[in-house]
């Protein structure tokens, strides 16, 4: 028996012996086709990219978008980066050498300490060891140069600074950052060269003059 097609269909069904009549078919679906996908393509032009499409049961196989933060959040985001801002200001002149005297107080009775301990372990009895004597002095002076220069140095170059300052909550920096361990060499040996001088130098600020440090108060 004879099997015809319902419909059209692309044309498959037609003799091999009729070409015009299946290319004619073929094109005429390519060109369906097309106007179907100019209409598509007009269509998700016009609809804005932010609108909401229902996709039903399949949404969660879409990729997620990005969802805009509540302007709460953002809020109270700003609000916990302003917590974490240090206010600082200038320490002042008194603050400063209240400071000092606690570490200068700390540095001699390091000395000192380190002093008897290098009589003790050198075998010299200790009654036999005076204040006065000249070696006495001299190793407890040689104790308290380098004690001052370490304690100063190293400690003003951390963010946790000396233990005067730290008490105080003032540290030394430069553009509001730590300064560099050379640096900080160099400034504590102005320091102690300006004892010399009555320590007018370093009661006048002249070290953040010359080296650009600043002492500040958190």
């Amino acid at each position: 028996f004879e099997f015809s097609a319902i419909t059209d269909g692309l044309g498959f069904h037609h003799s091999v012996s009729e070409p015009a009549k299946v290319e004619k078919s073929l094109s005429q679906k390519a060109n369906e086709l097309d106007q179907d996908l100019k209409r598509h393509i007009k269509n998700l032009k016009a609809t804005k990219s932010d609108s909401n499409i229902h996709r039903g049961d399949l949404t969660p196989f879409y990729s997620q978008e990005s969802v805009e933060e509540k302007p709460i959040e953002k809020l109270e985001e700003l609000i916990a980066e302003e917590d974490l801002v240090e206010t600082v200001q200038a320490a002042s002149s008194e603050l400063r050498f209240f400071a000092w005297t606690m570490d200068v107080s700390l540095v001699v009775i390091l000395s000192a300490i380190t002093t008897l301990l290098s009589f003790y372990s050198s075998g010299i009895p200790m009654n036999s060891i005076t204040l006065t004597s000249e070696v006495s002095l001299s190793l407890f002076g040689s104790m308290l140069l380098l004690f001052y220069l370490l304690y100063f140095t190293v400690l003003d170059a951390t963010e946790h600074s000396t233990v005067g300052k730290r008490l105080c909550g003032m540290r030394v920096v430069k553009s509001l950052k730590p300064i560099s361990l050379s640096l900080s060499l160099k400034r504590s040996m102005f320091c102690l060269i300006s004892l010399g001088l009555a320590g007018l130098p370093a009661l006048l600020k002249t070290q953040d003059l010359f080296f650009e440090t600043q002492v500040i108060k958190k």
